[in-house]
């Protein structure tokens, strides 16, 4: 299938989590990503125009939730999917029965089995580590199990740690953060506006601050309507990734792919 996700159903689904393992002194695994997953830039963000900010909105409001995040290698750099021209590019052999299945099976024509392909390969996940823009990447001298993703010229470690306003220095802060701000670990999870089918919005509560955390999984503005109770607090800016406003006020506007969290006394 090549449908995108539904935001109503992932927020449901992660609200669930942390409700329910509150409920019992439980504690989460926070998770975007494994060796078994597409990338969570292409398959939750956005690959293109917005492939950094993107990435910087999906590690927010992952970090943001109880629980211990974990970070699988080139999601600190906000690493894409890889598209490889053909399908004996690939390794995994469940990747080629798909494709076997899809061409025979289901009669689909070999270019749509690629686009399925391209979004959900569990080779995604697997390309060798693009420590910089070396034919091999930096990664090897040798001939590695799978291709280097060919967009690695442009998307590796060293382009990505010398631009201070990259995606790996932006997860030290998150990091730095969870140390800082007893509410991520000790703080009641609220999910608000659970119906909208773009902005991810939550609360982590303690008896007298708030962390609000927002962010926008679209590539348009969108703007949310905040709640009376939450205006005109005492507002910090712990981390945003694009010019987001200092203050809470009546409406919270947020860019394509925006993210903030603000700290409410």
């Amino acid at each position: 299938s090549t449908n995108r996700f539904k935001l109503v159903d992932l927020k449901e689904v992660l609200a669930r989590w942390e409700n329910t393992l509150a409920q019992v002194d439980g504690w989460n695994s926070l998770y975007w990503s494994n060796h078994d997953q597409p990338r969570p830039v292409t398959r939750f963000g956005d690959e293109g125009q917005y492939r950094i900010r993107s990435a910087k909105m999906l590690g927010t409001v992952l970090h943001m939730l109880q629980g211990t995040p974990y970070i699988f290698e080139g999601e600190e750099l906000g690493l894409k999917n890889v598209h490889f021209d053909q399908l004996s590019d690939y390794n995994d052999l469940e990747t080629k029965n798909i494709f076997k299945e899809l061409t025979q099976q289901h009669h689909e024509s070999p270019e749509a089995a690629m686009k399925a392909i391209y979004l959900h390969s569990r080779d995604n996940a697997r390309t060798p580590m693009p420590w910089d823009g070396s034919e091999k990447g930096g990664f090897t001298t040798g001939q590695p199990w799978l291709g280097l993703n060919p967009d690695h010229k442009q998307i590796n470690a060293a382009k990505d740690l010398a631009d201070s306003d990259g995606v790996y220095h932006y997860y030290q802060h998150l990091i730095k953060l969870r140390h800082e701000e007893p509410l991520i670990t000790t703080g009641v999870f609220e999910l608000l506006a659970p119906d909208d089918p773009n902005l991810f919005i939550y609360l982590r509560k303690g008896e007298h601050e708030t962390l609000l955390v927002a962010g926008n999984f679209s590539s348009e503005e969108r703007t949310w309507s905040v709640p009376d109770d939450l205006q005109a607090k005492n507002v910090d800016v712990l981390i945003r990734n694009s010019e987001i406003s200092d203050s809470l006020k009546k409406t919270l506007t947020l860019p394509p792919f925006g993210a903030v969290v603000y700290k409410l006394q």
